[in-house]
């Protein structure tokens, strides 16, 4: 989002995300000083000396499990904004979808001062949704499930803003029905519930990683619908759920095309 509002020459370090960043970007955060982890120090953030630290969930600047606190940072002349969707204590409860983007866009281009900018780019990711919106008014809904791997268990979306990029791409999560943002469940379930398309996030955005997701839908789901008709789409995580950034705009674009196939820009 920061480079989208032409102010990532602004950006003086970064964190380790949990998605991997967009493929035009990589050489420059990489270029960038790292501070190793997703939740720096004190210390950490001071040494770089930034203004404004932007963090995506309020817990890595709770002060809690060695992460600073928003009072820490203020006494060293360090102003915090957590993104719209990442400001509740238990973030398993948090239901902000897209709209939560579009009052980012604006509220960090009045902070950073391009609030023109910020104006054209809120606007045009509205466009993009609405153009997605007008090409799949008429097409019937797909039922589908979005799932995903951490740390060997197996994760389902159920809720919040990736929950928001399926629906507005057409879809109909056949786990919306669970509480929260994510549930684990088993393959079992999955099985139970036949959706007729899957999605899988793949958060290394790797062609190992895109076929290791494939084998892995092939091995464990060969009765599923989506899997005998071959009706499932790797995609990169960050394009279904990263809070504060423009990339889920584009998830639901390319979502919807593998969702609603005969719709095309043009029509």
């Amino acid at each position: 989002t920061l480079f989208a509002l032409g102010v990532g020459d602004r950006i003086v370090a970064r964190t380790r995300g949990e998605s991997a960043p967009a493929p035009e970007l990589k050489e420059r955060l990489a270029a960038l000083p790292g501070l190793g982890t997703r939740n720096p120090s004190v210390e950490a953030l001071a040494a770089v000396e930034p203004d404004l630290l932007i963090t995506d969930q309020v817990e890595k600047v709770s002060g809690r499990m060695g992460s600073p606190s928003i009072a820490e940072l203020e006494r060293l002349g360090i102003a915090t904004y957590v993104v719209g969707g990442g400001c509740a204590e238990d973030l398993s409860a948090d239901t902000s979808g897209l709209e939560a983007l579009d009052t980012d866009i604006r509220q960090l281009g009045a902070v950073l001062g391009v609030e023109t900018r910020a104006e054209a780019l809120a606007d045009r990711l509205r466009g993009d949704l609405d153009d997605v919106r007008a090409r799949i008014a008429r097409e019937p809904r797909r039922e589908v499930a979005e799932i995903s791997q951490v740390a060997g268990r197996l994760y389902v979306t159920t809720g919040g803003l990736s929950n928001d990029v399926l629906e507005r791409a057409g879809g109909t999560n056949v786990f919306a029905d669970l509480p929260g943002q994510f549930a684990p469940v088993s393959p079992e379930q999955i099985v139970a519930r036949d959706p007729r398309a899957i999605i899988v996030d793949d958060f290394e955005a790797t062609t190992t990683g895109r076929n290791d997701a494939i084998a892995f839908l092939k091995r464990t789901f060969p009765t599923v619908d989506a899997v005998r008709n071959q009706r499932f789409l790797v995609i990169d995580a960050a394009r279904t759920g990263a809070r504060g950034s423009t990339r889920p705009v584009e998830g639901v674009a390319e979502i919807a095309r593998f969702l609603h196939p005969n719709t095309s820009p043009s029509q």
